[in-house]
C-alpha cells in the first residue's frame, strides 16, 4: 500500500478510495429528529450494507484499493499510545452530552469497549438513554443525569451521514482540506479525519490546507480537481470564501496562501487557477493516477 496522498485530477484511474459500511448509527435514527439529523427516512440497515458492499467490490473488481474509514481511525488507536484516551477527551467535549454526571458516565461507558474498531463504530453509531446503567442511588433518576427538557433518547447524536465521506475532508493534490462544516449536526464527523491525518503512519505527513476550527464552512462536496493546475471550488451555504486573503504562516513560519478559490487571488504564479463551480463527489479519493502536481495548496490556514 503506498502511503500519502495523490489526486490531481478527478478524472483517470482510480487507485485509493476511503469509504464508511454503513453501521448501527442507522439504527440510532429517531424518526421524529431526522430533519434535524439531516436524513428524509430511516433507511433499512441491511439493505444499506448489501448496496454498500456490492459498490466496494465493483470498485475492486476495477483494481480500486477500498480503504475503511473506521479502519483507519482504529489503526491509529493501535498503534499510537495515548491517542484514544486523546481522541476520547475531544469527542465527549463535542457530543453535546447534557447533565453533570453524564459525560463521566459515557466516557466509562467508552472505556468498557476494549476492542478499538468497536469503539470507533460505537462513537460514530452514538449513544441512548437505554444503554445506560442507572447508578445504585434511590434518589438519582435518569432524567436527573441527562438534565435535558428534550425528549429525545438520544445522549449523543449517531453519524448517519457520514458514508458521504468527500465532505468532512477532501484531497486536493497530496494535501487535503479537513473542514469545518456547515452544520452542526456533521460537524463532528471531521474528528475522524483529524486523527487519521495527526497520528496514521501513511497520512500523518500530508500537508492541511484547511482545518477543523476554520473561522469559514468549507465541504468537500464543493471541491473538484480539474488538473494539476486548476481547482473548482463552489462558493455556497455550505462553503464559504475565507474573509481575508492575507498570508497567515505555519508554525515554521513559511507563509502559505490562505485563499485563492472563486474570488481574488494573492497567492504567487505558481498556484493553480480556480474557478466557481458545484460538484458532487461524495467519496474521498486517496490516490489517482495523473501527473504529479507541482503547485502550491490553493488554500491553507495555519
Amino acid at each position: 500500500m503506498t502511503k500519502g496522498l495523490h489526486v490531481p485530477s478527478e478524472i483517470g484511474k482510480l487507485r485509493k478510495v476511503c469509504l464508511h459500511r454503513p453501521g448501527d448509527e442507522l439504527l440510532n435514527l429517531p424518526p421524529d429528529e431526522l430533519e434535524r439529523l439531516l436524513f428524509d427516512d430511516v433507511p433499512f440497515l441491511e439493505v444499506a450494507q448489501q448496496e454498500h458492499d456490492t459498490f466496494a467490490q465493483i470498485l475492486r473488481d476495477q483494481g480500486v484499493e477500498v480503504l475503511y474509514l473506521e479502519n483507519l481511525v482504529a489503526e491509529v488507536f493501535d498503534q499510537v499510545p495515548g491517542a484514544r484516551a486523546e481522541f476520547t477527551d475531544q469527542y465527549i467535549a463535542e457530543a453535546g452530552i447534557r447533565g453533570q454526571h453524564m459525560p463521566q458516565i459515557v466516557r466509562e461507558k467508552l472505556d468498557s469497549i476494549e476492542d478499538n474498531l468497536e469503539f470507533v463504530k460505537k462513537t460514530m453509531a452514538g449513544m441512548t438513554k437505554a444503554e445506560i446503567d442507572m447508578p445504585l442511588t434511590a434518589s438519582t433518576t435518569l432524567d436527573s443525569l441527562v438534565n435535558s427538557e428534550s425528549e429525545s433518547d438520544l445522549i449523543i447524536d449517531p453519524m448517519p451521514n457520514l458514508y458521504f465521506t468527500r465532505d468532512p475532508f477532501a484531497v486536493v493534490g497530496e494535501g487535503v482540506n479537513l473542514n469545518r462544516m456547515y452544520s452542526v449536526t456533521r460537524n463532528r464527523e471531521t474528528l475522524y479525519g483529524k486523527y487519521i491525518f495527526k497520528y496514521h503512519p501513511d497520512y500523518k505527513d500530508v500537508s492541511l490546507y484547511f482545518r477543523r476550527d476554520c473561522q469559514f464552512h468549507t465541504e468537500g462536496g464543493d471541491v473538484l480537481n480539474i488538473n494539476e493546475k486548476t481547482l473548482a471550488v463552489g462558493i455556497s451555504q455550505r462553503t464559504q470564501p475565507p474573509r481575508s486573503t492575507s498570508w497567515p504562516r505555519t508554525s515554521s513560519g513559511t507563509p502559505t496562501p490562505r485563499s485563492s478559490a472563486s474570488w481574488p487571488s494573492t497567492s504567487p504564479s505558481r498556484a493553480p487557477s480556480c474557478t466557481s463551480t458545484r460538484s458532487s463527489p461524495r467519496s474521498t479519493s486517496i490516490s489517482s493516477r495523473s501527473t504529479p502536481p507541482s503547485w502550491a495548496p490553493c488554500a491553507s490556514t495555519s
